[in-house]
């Protein structure tokens, strides 16, 4: 045997070792973990399992009047936040949108680039009233949400959806899409709508032209964000 052979076998010999002792310094895991009571409750009915419920905590920071880096329209604004996929209904928002007399924005934050053709297909569905800003994170995302005067969410798959806390923490009075999971995280601090685009349409022109039941709302969001999901709460698992 060659020099060469020796070293690649001493070299796949070290590998193996590593490997084998790698998974027995592993342990399994001792507990489960979720982010939704909802969840929770699937994993007990389905499983036979248990799980402890930790849930997404957001507190809405300050940020520059520029942060976002770019101008929006002046005026109030609709917001929806979320990866552009398919489970995430953007599509049912813009159908609504469309049903819409308003000369609100409709500002959607998200993309795709592992599916760039779904993206172009939504996206071509905007009229003028729609800014698509593509994916933004940081003081430009909270200085969106901190502005918005309604947040939609259609996503229908998911224990607690992030931006739906963090639409509360920024006061913002929410439209969501009606299943468990979304109802159990914002409970009276949103409306929920269901998979039609007409429900969304009405409901959307219900509170454009309603000031006082944003604002109520939005009292609503504020004080569940703060009592419910502020940073360092851990919610019990009993």
């Amino acid at each position: 045997m060659d020099s060469t052979a020796s070293a690649a076998n001493g070299t796949c010999l070290a590998g193996v070792i590593y490997i084998c002792v790698s998974c027995c310094l592993l342990s399994p895991p001792s507990r489960l973990i979720t982010d939704s009571f909802f969840i929770r409750r699937y994993f007990r009915d389905r499983y036979g399992v248990d799980a402890d419920v930790i849930a997404y905590g957001a507190n809405c920071p300050t940020v520059s009047a520029d942060a976002n880096g770019y101008e929006l329209p002046a005026g109030p604004y609709a917001l929806c936040v979320n990866r552009f996929e398919p489970e995430n209904n953007i599509d049912l928002v813009l159908k609504a949108y469309q049903q819409v007399s308003t000369d609100w924005p409709l500002v959607i934050v998200g993309g795709n680039p592992y599916d760039p053709a779904y993206e172009r297909e939504l996206r071509a569905m905007g009229d003028s009233r729609v800014v698509f800003t593509g994916p933004i994170y940081g003081e430009g995302y909270w200085e969106l949400q901190r502005n918005a005067e309604i947040f939609v969410s259609a996503a229908e798959v998911g224990g607690t959806h992030p931006s739906l806390v963090e639409a509360m923490a920024a006061g913002n009075p929410i439209l969501y899409f009606d299943n468990p999971e979304n109802r159990e995280t914002v409970d009276e601090a949103g409306v929920g709508f269901s998979a039609s685009p007409a429900d969304l349409a009405n409901k959307l022109h219900w509170l454009i032209e309603s000031p006082t039941a944003r604002s109520v709302i939005s009292r609503f969001a504020r004080d569940r964000a703060a009592s419910v999901f502020f940073v360092g709460y851990h919610h019990s698992a009993i």
